[in-house]
């Protein structure tokens, strides 16, 4: 039976392995069902408790430490009754076991912070349980689906009407440490006065018995419907992504800032707000990620390229008048400049050219967030800060300055774009899910970059980091100081294979952190992952240079990354 194979057979497992290893804490993670257990399952949890319990004299002169922590399920966990209604509720009806059923509810960092606690703090054979409060599961169907109807089923065999962590006979080795309940082994392995003393502990009521039916704390229907709005719902958004709007619009010096799935939905979304239609034309740099062009052709528009100042890969002004110039006025709607690799486009030169031809500006600063250049008045402008161009984004995916772990992406607007973005409905955001956009013509969808067919695509052959290449050449000298070095390779965007009808991936154009090494010296060196590239950002690096085809580029946003990673903990803190 796996139960037996799990939790005794694998304890023990567990037990000799640390044993043998020198390993010097140990804490199993228990779970209410072993505290009078009714089924088999949970006798096995107990039997588990008890070996690791045991542990402790068994393990001589080792000065390992075995602990236990209990609690109940974790909310919003596979056991939790809560994912099972978030889902049941599309159905109108939420089954109810027995309106009178109670549970213990512990978030999941409520059950890490207890893990840690034990950790840190076990003397050796102790079973931390945490003081938690408890809801009714009428209450959890009440906050999740209000208007279902909520039919009673009963009890499913080995199921409890109330969940208990400490039994009466637990209670004799019982003691109260304040913020939880540790129920400490029959014959300790060190001096009980002196636990006692350390902890200032105080022995709990012979007879005590710690349920969920009986708790002093309880959880109420809207107690619960805001916890699980902060951090189970998908359909709300959480109190945490608005204080993220709000610090990060501060820390740019922008009015408002919202949040989306990434910065690709960022840039399609302000195309939206913007009104951009079929046959409308856009100046973008040619040396960019596709996105920074397919926004507009999502919507319909066309996109001009413009070239790029070779000494900073920003778009060129001079390249952009040269467009302007050969057409009448009005031909051009709007204009979306990059800020690449940390360095920020001079966005007030191209506010006054703007302004004469009467353009919007996107700011693409998925690059920079917390960049900057500096105004004609010496006056320090921030990427994003809305002074200059109409819509700003940023991106949070994992290779860029600051990584949110998956996509994640941010716009810093007006009041009158926020209100466009807002009246944008849920059919057009739908749409731009599935890559429509507001095109007439589903037909054309095929001359956009098809994101199912980069992932299918393979590359004939294997990217190798050849030790002579220019890329390793450029980089190893720093590398070999301890200077993490990116090194990118630019591709002209207009024939790159991400921007034309084949839906190939173009393997050429993302950065050198992204490709295959199988060979050479240079494998350990320049082989990144995310995680790496994360580590390589906020943990390593204290100096970082980032070359293009051998050209040093200014970084201007590490330590403006380390600044809003310190808003973001501020949050948290809170």
């Amino acid at each position: 039976m796996e139960c037996v194979k799990t939790n005794i057979l694998g304890a023990e497992n567990v037990i000799n392995a640390c044993l043998e290893t020198e390993v010097e804490r140990v804490v199993a993670l228990s779970t209410d069902k072993a505290a009078a257990p009714v089924n088999l399952y949970g006798a096995t949890k107990l039997a588990s408790d008890k070996l690791f319990v045991a542990a402790n004299n068994i393990r001589g002169w080792n000065p390992i430490k075995f602990s236990v922590v209990r609690y109940g399920n974790v909310m919003g966990s596979n056991g939790s009754v809560i994912p099972y209604f978030l889902e049941k509720r599309k159905t109108g009806k939420l089954p109810i076991t027995d309106p009178a059923m109670t549970r213990f509810n512990i978030s999941l960092l409520g059950g890490v912070e207890m893990v840690m606690h034990a950790l840190e703090n076990a003397w050796g054979g102790e079973i931390f349980v945490p003081k938690i409060p408890s809801y009714k599961i009428l209450d959890v169907a009440k906050a999740i689906g209000p208007n279902c109807e909520m039919p009673v089923v009963g009890l499913r065999p080995g199921e409890k009407i109330h969940e208990e962590m400490i039994t009466v006979s637990d209670s004799f080795y019982t003691y109260d440490l304040g913020k939880y309940y540790t129920i400490l082994p029959s014959v300790p392995a060190w001096d009980l006065n002196e636990f006692i003393k350390t902890f200032k502990a105080k022995k709990v009521a012979y007879g005590f018995n710690y349920n969920s039916k009986d708790n002093d704390e309880w959880e109420t229907v809207d107690s619960l419907r805001k916890l699980i709005i902060e951090n189970l719902d998908s359909t709300f958004e959480g109190p945490k992504i608005n204080e993220f709007e709000e610090a990060f619009a501060k820390y740019i010096g922008s009015k408002y800032a919202v949040a989306v799935a990434n910065g690709t939905a960022a840039l399609h979304l302000c195309a939206l707000a913007l009104d951009v239609k079929e046959g409308d034309k856009v100046i973008t740099p040619a040396i960019t990620f596709a996105a920074s062009s397919n926004c507009i052709r999502y919507c319909g528009g066309d996109v001009v390229f413009a070239d790029i100042d070779p000494d900073t890969y920003l778009i060129d002004i001079n390249n952009v008048k040269e467009v302007l110039e050969k057409s009448p006025k009005g031909t051009y709607k709007g204009i979306v400049p990059v800020d690449f690799a940390g360095r920020a486009v001079n966005l007030e030169e191209f506010r006054k050219l703007a302004d004469e031809y009467d353009l919007w500006i996107i700011e693409d600063a998925c690059h920079a967030p917390g960049g900057f250049f500096t105004d004609s008045n010496g006056v320090k402008q921030n990427c994003g800060n809305g002074k200059f161009a109409e819509l700003a984004i940023f991106s949070f995916h994992p290779v860029k300055h600051i990584a949110a772990g998956e996509g994640a992406g941010l716009g810093s607007i007006g009041k009158r774009h926020l209100e466009a973005l807002q009246k944008i409905d849920g059919v057009e955001v739908a749409a731009l899910r599935t890559g429509k956009g507001t095109l007439k013509d589903k037909s054309s969808l095929k001359e956009f970059y098809s994101i199912a067919e980069a992932l299918a695509y393979k590359p004939d052959g294997v990217l190798i980091a050849n030790p002579t290449s220019k890329h390793v050449e450029t980089a190893l000298p720093f590398l070999e100081k301890g200077i993490r070095v990116l090194v990118e390779k630019p591709i002209d965007d207009s024939i790159s294979e991400t921007f034309t009808e084949k839906g190939k991936y173009s393997w050429d154009m993302k950065s050198i952190w992204f490709h295959k090494y199988e060979d050479s010296e240079a494998t350990e060196v320049l082989k990144y992952d995310a995680k790496a590239f994360n580590d390589m950002y906020l943990n390593q690096v204290k100096d970082f240079i980032c070359f293009i085809e051998g050209k040093p580029s200014i970084n201007a946003t590490y330590n403006s990354a380390i600044q809003v990673l310190e808003i973001i903990e501020n949050i948290d803190a809170k």
